[in-house]
């Protein structure tokens, strides 16, 4: 995790059944910490194994310039 306001996905901890998505979100970074991170999504850290980069059509196109 880089900084505050990227855009990930959140893995369920929870089985899923098949056809069920694995990852909750895609949910807001607000505060990083060296081993998790704390969202929008969910009050607690969440640990950064958890958590996979989601990128919009927005953040791609200015990570290009």
């Amino acid at each position: 995790m880089q900084d505050a306001k990227t855009s990930v996905l959140i893995k369920s901890l929870k089985p899923t059944k098949v056809g069920e998505p694995r990852y909750l979100g895609p949910a807001t970074v607000i505060a990083v910490n060296r081993t998790g991170v704390l969202t929008d999504y969910q009050p607690q850290w969440i640990h950064a194994s958890r958590l996979k980069y989601y990128s919009t059509g927005e953040q791609a196109s200015s990570n290009l310039k």
